[in-house]
C-alpha cells in the first residue's frame, strides 16, 4: 500500500509546474498586466495632460496678446491725453 502510495505522489508530484515554471508564469502574467495598463490607463492620461498643455499654451498666447493690445491702447490714451493737454496749452498762450 505504502509503494501504491508513493507510487501516486511521484507521478502527481511529475505533473506540478516547477518554481521556475511558476515564475514565468507569473512573470507573463504581470507583463501583460502592465501592457493592458499602460494602453488603458498611462496613454489615454499622457493624451489627456498633452491636451492640457496644449490648452494652457493657447490661454498663455492669447494674455500675452491681450496684455500687448492694452499696452497700445494704454499708449494710444496716453498720446491723446498728450494732445489735449497741448490744446489746452495753446489756448492759455495764444488768448494773452
Amino acid at each position: 500500500m505504502t509503494e501504491l502510495t508513493q507510487e501516486y505522489l511521484d507521478k502527481s508530484l511529475k505533473n506540478l509546474p516547477s518554481k521556475q515554471d511558476v515564475q514565468s508564469i507569473v512573470d507573463k502574467a504581470v507583463d501583460g498586466l502592465a501592457i493592458i495598463i499602460a494602453t488603458t490607463v498611462v496613454d489615454p492620461m499622457n493624451e489627456g495632460f498633452d491636451k492640457v498643455d496644449r490648452r494652457f499654451d493657447k490661454v498663455e498666447t492669447r494674455l500675452n496678446n491681450l496684455e500687448q493690445g492694452q499696452e497700445e491702447i494704454l499708449l494710444k490714451l496716453d498720446n491723446k491725453a498728450n494732445a489735449f493737454e497741448l490744446k489746452a496749452l495753446e489756448k492759455k498762450v495764444g488768448n494773452k
